[in-house]
């Protein structure tokens, strides 16, 4: 396991000019996903600050940084089998990153109402890393409970997909259909909330840029953990 040291700069945090596969403006989402634009204010010196603060994890089957932030020092599993990385849990009350990222929850918490109690942090250093499709049900969360993701500097894409009913096919369990790929945009200080229940038959990613120049980005992502 190898650690980002927390004073490496952030790299030049230019906007994405990522494909455009559709403008989210024309049509209402099927995904039950609430966005809201201004969720963060300071939005660049938070940035910053957690960027710059954080203990980075590296994990060199992981195209990103990662860091894994709950009160209860519980450790947290990602994946199955050859492909489960575990991540030993950090304290909210670390350093001011770390406090940051607690603030920022805690004024979700505030406003919506909600419960989360959690964050697991990924950072994308440029428009080639990113994250695959992926539902995040695993056991440790409460999948009845909204996830908010919180995004900090470069304008990514999320892409959702939907899974349809399996059929049954000559006696066998045929593989899953997805069904019309929705995409949203996640600008600077942005939060994109999933509605809970929605892991159980939905899936998102974070695909590549084409764009080279992509800069840097921070995803908080705050769940509730089962307790």
């Amino acid at each position: 396991m190898k650690s980002q040291s927390p004073a490496q700069s952030a790299p030049t945090n230019a906007l994405c000019k990522t494909r455009k596969i559709s403008k989210i403006e024309e049509y209402k989402m099927e995904a039950p996903v609430t966005y809201i634009q201004n969720q963060v204010n300071d939005a660049e010196e938070a940035f910053e600050l957690i960027w710059n603060g954080l203990p980075w994890e590296q994990r060199k089957d992981a195209p990103r940084r990662e860091c894994w932030f709950n009160p209860y020092e519980q450790a947290y599993t990602y994946g199955s089998g050859e492909y489960a990385r575990t991540y030993e849990a950090h304290s909210f009350e670390e350093n001011h990153a770390s406090r940051l990222i607690k603030d920022i929850m805690d004024d979700i918490n505030n406003q919506h109402g909600s419960s989360y109690d959690c964050c697991f942090v990924n950072g994308y250093e440029h428009g080639r890393q990113h994250l695959g499709w992926h539902a995040d049900d695993s056991p440790e969360m409460d999948q009845d409970h909204p996830i908010a993701t919180v995004s900090l500097g470069a304008e990514r894409e999320i892409w959702f997909r939907q899974r349809i009913e399996w059929k049954e096919s000559l006696n066998r369990l045929a593989a899953p259909k997805w069904g019309v790929t929705e995409v949203l945009k996640l600008g600077h200080g942005s939060a994109a909330i999933m509605h809970g229940g929605m892991q159980r038959s939905w899936q998102h990613r974070i695909p590549k840029s084409s764009d080279t120049h992509c800069g840097a980005r921070i995803s908080l992502t705050y769940r509730k953990l089962v307790r």
